[in-house]
């Protein structure tokens, strides 16, 4: 059976941002495919040593991942990983730009290029009306909604399944 590392952001019991969101759906339907998926906080991880492959995910913030993600992939270039890797990121909070790739920030653009990546895929954001956070509620005062798309969300999962070289049970 294939083992796939998820690695997030943030990710545990209570925490429901939008990344957190998509990996547990992206997880959810890997897992529906046969493979043994262990999801991970970036924070708690530092290689993919035993994976037969690597997802990683991070929110698009201004044009930048969250640190802990950056992190975690310099350690697999660090480590010389040559599994294949597949990142995401959301963000994007118009209906325009959640459909649009969105280009990796130079620094995880450089890291990926020195990895077997296989994807790079955009998922649209997600605002809650009532969000936290000073520049959030700014942004909530003029948008808020849910951008992401569950059927890319499946398509991409459907996707690294098949280069793992399995299919759906």
């Amino acid at each position: 059976m294939s083992r796939v590392a998820f690695v997030v952001q943030r990710y545990g019991a209570g925490i429901t941002g939008g990344s957190e969101s998509l990996a547990r759906a992206v997880a959810e339907r890997l897992a529906t495919h046969g493979l043994t998926v262990e999801v991970s906080d970036a924070d708690d991880v530092d290689d993919g040593a035993g994976f037969d492959g690597v997802v990683v995910g991070s929110s698009l913030y201004a044009g930048r991942w969250r640190g802990s993600c950056v992190r975690y992939l310099k350690h697999l270039v660090r480590d010389g990983h040559s599994g294949p890797v597949w990142l995401f990121h959301s963000g994007p909070l118009t209906d325009a730009e959640a459909h649009t790739p969105q280009d990796l920030p130079r620094k995880v653009a450089e890291l990926a290029d020195r990895l077997d990546t296989r994807d790079v895929v955009t998922f649209g954001g997600v605002l809650s009306d009532h969000p936290s956070g000073f520049i959030a509620k700014k942004l909530a005062e003029s948008m808020s909604g849910d951008w992401r798309d569950w059927s890319e969300v499946e398509a991409f999962a459907d996707a690294i399944a098949a280069e793992l070289g399995v299919g759906r049970d």
